[in-house]
């Protein structure tokens, strides 16, 4: 990008003509963003590529690799460059559902830096300065240290988003004799990596082993990412092997890599249907969006009501039909709220078809459902509101109230109306699960269309459910499903953080929510930021920390920039002069 910067003209006292002309352009250099994937034969991934499905997007994902096929004696590589996203040989691993749901969350200009290698320890090979094993460590710096000047030889500025790291079965014989091994290990290699990086903040992730026989293992695991800050566990819950004890399958390896990305990019998790990702049709295919195959799953466009903003909403416009549609990519990996606008279906003609919509009545019979997606019973990728896919949900009931509807099956009433032709804000709160596994859950109100917190603000429905009630936990869903029936639903949004001082849950940590805080204060838990299920003091300061940094962007960690180069070109024209200053914004080195 070109920037024209400075402008100056010098006149001659005595000719009055111009003497000399100084120009000063910037070249703006692009902004990547990177993430690294390291670690054993799962980081690697051993499916086999017939069970990876093509996708028009990985061309404009970057791929720099250094990685085996089946085993460290098929070491192959990129050829120190970098090429579109591709399967390094026979085999694929995590990058692709990584990439792929970064790039439909909005990531642009993305860059995967894939440094593995199967059947290897972390306390020998992946050791920094240890001279057993294969010296692994050092190959990771001076894979990303190369890869990054290669970015920078091209003039990017680069955004490190994070590094997700799946590693440790190797480990699991010292482990069971040296107790405590590997968290001390795994908490010395990321100090390591950050160090060495220059990335002293760099958000970390770590890929759950597959659990069979590896329960001392995965507590180290766990006991690192709640040890060390920055440090995140990414579950493997529901993913499934195709050797019976190690690897994982095709479907899990992208399960995988979409929950790398979540973890990574957990505050982009607001879905809007609007423009460029989504177009006015069929739902289906668009940002990872599946249906079940009806003509009657729409992207629709709307018009304002109220505080609901103009644009384009999803949803089903028929008189009749159950229609579904889910997203595997869009779970609260982190959140403990799940909030989306409502449209009670009326009779206008949504989808300009000359028809009109819904039932052509003013009856108030939408129904229109928000879901956790805990599992693909059926391995379609289509979600279903059966008992054993889905979890916790809420949203319209068609005798005209607000219902929650729990994982098996029931539903709870909560004396509140809808009315036809209006928009609503639905959020459902929940905390962590207490001793016995419960969890207190809450759902809000906003009539959108008239400006109006349904029950002055407070909970319309506020209850403890049982794990078997709730469902699963929400960092191991699947995805998120939808039912709609004559009506819409838009702007799905998780919760950013487990620990969030939006206490009015409008998107943005403000005055209002310590307002919200003090009414709260010893009566209930609606502003709970901590997760134990009241409201008090330690509450107040998570609100005090979070003030104004409600839903952030992405994590990012910005490598920093020396100081800007200048290049000075010089023509003599005559007696005049013309001087043009380029100033290049060079990125960074990383170390």
């Amino acid at each position: 990008m070109i920037r024209l910067c400075l402008l100056r003209l010098y006149f001659s006292g005595i000719t009055g003509c111009i003497s000399t002309l100084l120009l000063v352009v910037e070249l703006s250099a692009a902004t990547v963003n990177v993430v690294i994937l390291a670690g054993q034969s799962n980081a690697s991934g051993r499916a086999s590529v017939t069970e990876l499905p093509s996708s028009p997007f990985d061309s404009n994902i970057e791929f720099f690799y250094e990685t085996d096929i089946t085993g460290s004696s098929t070491q192959v590589n990129s050829s120190r460059e970098f090429v579109p996203l591709v399967p390094p040989g026979s085999t694929f691993g995590a990058e692709f559902g990584l990439g792929r749901t970064l790039y439909h969350k909005g990531i642009e200009n993305l860059v995967i830096i894939k440094v593995t290698r199967g059947g290897t320890t972390l306390r020998y090979d992946w050791a920094k300065g240890n001279t057993n094993g294969k010296k692994l460590y050092s190959l990771l710096i001076n894979t990303v240290s190369d890869a990054v000047g290669v970015l920078q030889n091209r003039g990017d500025k680069i955004n490190v988003l994070g590094m997700a790291w799946h590693q440790g079965e190797s480990d699991a014989g010292y482990e069971s004799s040296h107790p405590g091994a590997y968290q001390h290990n795994l908490t010395k290699f990321i100090s390591d990596v950050r160090t060495d990086l220059n990335l002293p903040n760099l958000p970390f992730l770590i890929g759950e082993l597959f659990a069979p026989g590896r329960e001392q293992l995965i507590a180290a695991q766990q006991a690192t990412a709640a040890s060390v800050p920055g440090v995140s566990l990414v579950h493997s819950t529901q993913m499934s092997v195709f050797d019976v004890t190690t690897h994982f399958d095709g479907k899990s390896l992208l399960w995988m890599g979409t929950r790398f990305a979540n973890a990574l990019a957990s505050s982009l998790q607001h879905v809007e249907f609007e423009p460029p990702t989504f177009g006015v049709g069929l739902i289906e295919g668009q940002g990872g969006w599946a249906s079940n195959g009806t003509l009657e799953n729409l992207i629709v466009s709307t018009t304002t009501s109220g505080d609901y903003v103009a644009g384009q909403a999803v949803g089903h416009v028929d008189s009749g039909g159950t229609e579904q549609f889910g997203n595997l990519g869009l779970i609260p990996v982190y959140g403990r709220s799940m909030t989306a606008d409502f449209f009670a279906g009326d009779a206008t003609d949504h989808d300009q078809d000359g028809n009109p919509d819904y039932d052509n009545e003013g009856d108030r019979d939408s129904t229109v459902r928000l879901y956790g997606w805990t599992k693909d019973t059926n391995n379609d990728g289509l979600f279903s509101v059966s008992s054993d896919e889905r979890s916790v949900g809420f949203g319209l009931d068609n005798d005209g109230e607000f219902k929650l509807r729990i994982a098996t099956g029931s539903e709870i009433a909560t004396g509140f109306n809808y009315d036809v032709d209006n928009w609503y804000r639905l959020s459902l709160t929940w905390t962590n699960p207490n001793e016995f596994g419960n969890r207190q859950v809450a759902l809000f109100a906003r009539d959108l269309t008239n400006h109006i917190d349904l029950n002055g603000g407070d909970a319309i429905l506020s209850t403890e459910l049982s794990a078997t009630e709730f469902g699963s936990d929400p960092s191991t869903w699947i995805g998120t499903g939808v039912r709609a029936t004559r009506g819409l639903i838009d702007n799905i949004h998780f919760a950013a953080n487990a620990s969030t001082a939006d206490f009015n849950l409008d998107g943005e940590v403000d005055l209002a929510d310590l307002q919200r805080w003090q009414e709260d204060y010893g009566n209930n838990g609606y502003s709970d930021a901590d997760g134990d299920t009241d409201s008090d003091g330690a509450d107040f300061l998570s609100w005090q920390r979070d003030l104004n940094r409600s839903f952030p962007s992405a994590p990012k960690t910005q490598i920093p920039e020396p100081d800007t180069g200048k290049l000075t070109m010089a023509v003599l024209l005559g007696y005049s002069s013309i001087i043009i200053m380029i100033r290049i914004r060079s990125p960074s080195r990383m170390i």
